[in-house]
């Protein structure tokens, strides 16, 4: 097992946390990843608020995910750890 190695879900909250949003076809390229909304849901189990975007394009929805920010122990937002 490659410690160096990024977890797909790292290479992901990096990019987010520098205030892209991130969408299938970005997670492929960023790192391969093919189960985004996996991915998506085990930072939300981690504590961090990601909402979901559902734009049409030629008749089409598909997600981009945006990060919000970190939920604290009392259940507030913080993103003082962002850039």
């Amino acid at each position: 097992m490659e410690t160096e190695k990024k977890s797909q879900k790292t290479h992901i909250l990096n990019w987010m946390m520098h205030g892209y949003t991130i969408t299938t076809k970005d997670a492929r390229r960023l790192c391969g990843c093919e189960r985004l909304a996996a991915r998506i849901s085990e930072l939300r189990a981690d504590g961090w608020l990601i909402v979901t975007e559902k734009p049409r394009v030629k008749g089409a929805h598909y997600a981009v995910y945006r990060l919000l920010g970190r939920v604290d122990e009392e259940g507030g937002l913080t993103n003082d750890s962002f850039k």
